[in-house]
């Protein structure tokens, strides 16, 4: 049997999504496409044991692209 995970969008694109070195967080990069003055991303963090958002950073600007996520060795 496989699990899904039903993110929440808010209406927002997403651009990507990895999990985490120890299996136990994804973090997702969303695009706020409404807003055509600026470009608004939001980073959000979500535990793959119980599904539920742990946090969300917005971040705002005139020219900003996010593609990938990496994480280092220590985390």
């Amino acid at each position: 049997m496989t699990d899904r995970i039903n993110i929440n969008t808010d209406g927002m694109e997403l651009i990507n999504i990895q999990m985490t070195y120890g299996s136990k967080y994804c973090v997702a990069i969303l695009n706020d496409s409404e807003d055509t003055e600026k470009d608004v991303f939001e980073i959000r963090g979500y535990s793959l044991r119980s599904f539920n958002q742990k946090w969300k950073k917005r971040i705002e600007g005139n020219y900003i692209k996010m593609k990938e996520i990496e994480q280092t060795d220590d985390g």
